[in-house]
C-alpha cells in the first residue's frame, strides 16, 4: 500500500551553507602551517545538530514544494502492485514540467523522491534557462 494522496504537497528544507575547513601541513622546511577553505554546499532537509556545527555557516534558506498531482495504481492482476505518481516542483514562482515516478511502496516513494529534489537543485539553472521563470 502506498501512503500518497493526489493534491499532497511536501516541504523541503533547502540551506546554502559554507563549510569552514581546516588542515595543518608541513612545509618542505619542516616548519607547520595551516591552509583554511571553505566548502560551499546544498543541504537539504538537514537536522539542527548538522547546521549547529561550529564550522558550518548558513548563507541563505528557502523552501520548494512537491506536490502530488496523481497516484495510478498499475500492474493489478501481476502479483507485486506498483504505482505511478505524478508531480511537480514549486520552488518560489518556477514550477517544474510534470514528471513520473515508478514505485512499489512508500519507503521507495520517500527515496525516489528526495533524489528527484536534489537532481532539481543540481540541473534547475538548466530547466529554468531555456524559458522558465
Amino acid at each position: 500500500m502506498l501512503e500518497a494522496n493526489s493534491g499532497e504537497k511536501i516541504e523541503f528544507n533547502v540551506y546554502y551553507i559554507k563549510e569552514h575547513k581546516e588542515q595543518e601541513v608541513t612545509r618542505p622546511d619542516g616548519s607547520k602551517s595551516v591552509i583554511h577553505s571553505v566548502d560551499a554546499k546544498v543541504v537539504v532537509n538537514p537536522t539542527q545538530e548538522e547546521l549547529s556545527k561550529q564550522n558550518i555557516e548558513v548563507v541563505s534558506k528557502r523552501t520548494i514544494i512537491l506536490e502530488i498531482l496523481e497516484v495510478n495504481k498499475v500492474g493489478a492482476k501481476l502479483a507485486m502492485t506498483a504505482y505511478l505518481v505524478g508531480c511537480r516542483i514549486i520552488d518560489g514562482n518556477f514550477v517544474s514540467p510534470v514528471f513520473h515516478i515508478f514505485v512499489r511502496n512508500t519507503e521507495e516513494l520517500k527515496r525516489k523522491v528526495m533524489a528527484e529534489v536534489q537532481f532539481y537543485l543540481r540541473t534547475k539553472h538548466l530547466i529554468t534557462s531555456r524559458g522558465g521563470s
